[in-house]
Formats: structure tokens, C-alpha cells, sequence
């Protein structure tokens, strides 16, 4: 993996937020399973979707609820 960002302006109150993911090399199969949310103060938080191929994939997490950090 080379690099994680999140996507787009600071989510406050955003019911999702997506994290643009980059890999050195092209990889296949990826999926939800391949990552782990990390919160402090926020319960239901969850991956919903992981889209792209080869080298790019985006990640899209629901924020849950609560007020905290993702």
C-alpha cells in the first residue's frame, strides 16, 4: 500500500466519508475485509463500499453515530 487520504473537505455531521486508497503495484480482489475502521466516541461505524481497480480504489465508511473520530 502507498498511501491513504481521505477524500473531499472535513466531514463533520457526514454520514459517510470516502478514503481514497493507493497501492505501489496493481492488485484484484479488494474488499471491505481488507481494511479496519479505527473510531474513538463513535458506535456503528462501517465500511459500505470499496470501488476501483488496479493501482486506485476508493473506500466508502458510514460515520455510525455519535461524536468522535474516524
Amino acid at each position: 500500500m502507498q498511501s491513504i487520504d481521505r477524500a473531499g473537505t472535513t466531514p463533520t455531521s457526514a454520514a459517510s466519508v470516502d478514503f481514497l486508497v493507493a497501492f505501489t503495484e496493481s492488485v484484484t480482489g479488494v474488499d471491505g475485509s481488507d481494511f479496519a475502521i479505527a473510531t474513538t466516541g463513535l458506535t456503528g461505524a462501517a465500511i459500505t463500499g470499496v470501488t476501483g481497480s488496479g493501482v486506485g480504489y476508493t473506500v466508502t465508511v458510514s460515520t455510525g453515530a455519535g461524536v468522535g473520530t474516524l
